[in-house]
């Protein structure tokens, strides 16, 4: 019994299995969310619909106008692009800001059918701007460039552009009425 007691203990050897990698709520994703509530709360304070997209590829979501007379949706939208900021916007000064876009995005925005618009807001001072990124990039000044820039003043994403939101997402031509009887 002695020899096998000898022989059956063996220096032990512990290996520590290495952990597994820890899954992490980036910054860069809490900044996204919080831009695209923010842009969310903004649209439904227009009395309009917000649809966010699930699988998207270029535009976060869409608002669809809704006629504030008597609440009925109107199957007119645009889309929306949602670019949060937690400090600091590009190139920012007191009047003017920039965003800088990747050609394949202008690509995918300027070739669908819908209006879209680019929304950049920093949700933690309320601010938000906008641009209507057919209108901007078919102005010859802004059809090569990759940013689109920014007035503080005009460009303002609030509650007061209800309307201009509405006449974007009017069909071209005026309404369809049916055919006559």
């Amino acid at each position: 019994i002695e020899n096998y007691l000898a022989e059956s203990v063996l220096p032990l050897k512990i290996t520590l299995m290495p952990q597994p990698p820890k899954k992490i709520y980036a910054t860069s994703q809490k900044t996204e969310r919080l831009g695209v509530n923010f842009v969310e709360r903004v649209i439904i304070e227009m009395g309009f619909a917000w649809n966010e997209l699930h699988v998207e590829f270029g535009v976060d979501g869409q608002i669809e106008i809704i006629n504030t007379a008597d609440d009925s949706a109107t199957n007119r939208i645009v889309m929306v692009q949602v670019k949060g900021v937690l400090q600091k916007f590009q190139s920012e000064s007191d009047t003017h800001l920039s965003y800088s876009c990747e050609k394949a995005h202008i690509d995918y925005w300027l070739g669908g059918t819908a209006p879209v618009i680019l929304v950049v807001c920093r949700p933690s001072t309320n601010e938000a701007y906008w641009k209507d990124l057919k209108t901007y990039f078919n102005d010859p000044a802004n059809h090569n460039t990759l940013t689109v820039r920014f007035d503080k003043r005009a460009d303002r994403f609030d509650q007061s552009l209800a309307g201009v939101l509405a006449n974007l997402a009017s069909p071209e031509g005026g309404h369809y009425l049916g055919n006559l009887p």
